[in-house]
């Protein structure tokens, strides 16, 4: 959902449809394993881990008059996930699976 916030608060909701493709995440990957923990991350790229993502956005309703192939909004929406995927992924961060109860070192 898309807010207008001008000339006042919620002005105008819109609905927004996004549809992600060809998501491919390259790079020399770290994982460790210690006390039954397996923690992943990516080291440092200048392009980091997100290779390729492909977003096409539609803005509007159905029923009425609907926007589509919003390239500025879908190349933020894009950039915006390259940086989140980079902050979260690439070390020191990454995604650590603790151990499952039940589960006995290995």
């Amino acid at each position: 959902e898309l807010l207008v916030n001008y000339p006042k608060p919620r002005f105008i909701s819109l609905p927004v449809i996004l549809s992600l493709s060809d998501f491919i995440v390259e790079g020399q990957a770290v994982i460790a394993h210690k006390d039954g923990s397996l923690f992943i991350c990516f080291e440092d790229s200048p392009t980091g881990p997100l290779k390729t993502l492909k977003v096409k956005a539609s803005i509007g309703d159905k029923k009425k008059e609907m926007k589509k192939n919003l390239i500025q909004v879908e190349e933020f929406i894009v950039q915006q996930l390259r940086s989140k995927i980079t902050e979260a992924l690439v070390f020191p961060n990454g995604i650590n699976f603790p151990q499952q109860n039940g589960e006995e070192n290995q």
